[in-house]
């Protein structure tokens, strides 16, 4: 009797993994979903970060632009001296003509910056930079270079 126990027993054990069968076939289906799945939201990280690459370059292109043009604009305040208001208006002149000519903001600062060290005052300053641009553009020379001619 204590053979057809044994027996028994054996037999259970054998049926518990015959029929796991099911069991590793489902494991293996859940394992390559997981796989997918993981593929594809590192699929969707990689676009995001494209995009955000996208996006943050003009911005960073922007600011180092900004920074070139603020410290030309206060290396001309520094140079020429000029006050709150004087350096408001050359600050202002800079802008509107880096808008609206062929020149960046940073080439007007870096022309202002040369007058400023040839020792033009605030006011000729801003006077005399829409002619050195015009000076620049006429010759095809550098803007800094064409404000040491005028």
């Amino acid at each position: 009797m204590a053979n057809q126990g044994a027996i028994r027993s054996a037999r259970a054990f054998v049926e518990v993994f015959a029929d796991d069968s099911r069991l590793v076939q489902g494991l293996r289906k859940a394992e390559s979903k997981v796989k997918a799945f993981g593929a594809r939201v590192n699929e969707i990280g990689m676009g995001l970060t494209k995009a955000a690459a996208s996006i943050l370059a003009p911005m960073t292109l922007s600011t180092k632009v900004f920074m070139g043009f603020d410290d030309q604009m206060r290396a001309v305040q520094a140079t020429i001296g000029a006050t709150g208001s004087q350096f408001d208006m050359l600050n202002e002149k800079a802008k509107l003509l880096g808008r609206t000519t062929s020149f960046t903001v940073a080439q007007v600062a870096a022309a202002m910056l040369e007058l400023g060290r040839a020792g033009f005052a605030p006011q000729e300053i801003d006077d005399a930079i829409a002619s050195v641009l015009n000076l620049s553009r006429a010759t095809g020379t550098d803007l800094a270079e064409s404000a040491n001619i005028a």
